[in-house]
C-alpha cells in the first residue's frame, strides 16, 4: 500500500485519483477512481470472469460474473 494513501498514517487525508487494479478471478486490470490503494470489493469485471459448469458435455453452462474484487497494482 503506499504510504501516502494510508488511513493508518497520522495526518493521512484521502485523495481521489484514478489508480490501476486488477481482478481478483482473471488478473485484467483496469483503472478506477477511488480515493484509497486497498481492495475494491465489488467492482465490475472488464476481463473474461466466468464460471463453467458440466464442462465438455452436452450440459455445459457459462455463468458470468461481472461483480469481483479489485486489488490495487499502481498509481494510473
Amino acid at each position: 500500500m503506499c504510504e501516502h494513501h494510508n488511513a493508518d498514517q497520522p495526518g493521512w487525508t484521502p485523495k481521489v485519483a484514478a489508480r490501476v487494479y486488477a481482478c481478483s478471478e482473471c488478473g485484467t486490470e483496469k483503472t478506477i477512481t477511488t480515493n484509497h490503494s486497498g481492495t475494491v470489493w465489488a467492482e465490475p469485471c472488464a476481463g473474461k470472469c466466468r464460471d463453467i459448469l458440466n464442462p465438455h458435455t452436452a450440459r455445459e453452462r457459462v455463468i458470468w460474473h461481472p461483480e469481483r474484487p479489485h486489488t490495487f497494482v499502481r498509481e494510473a
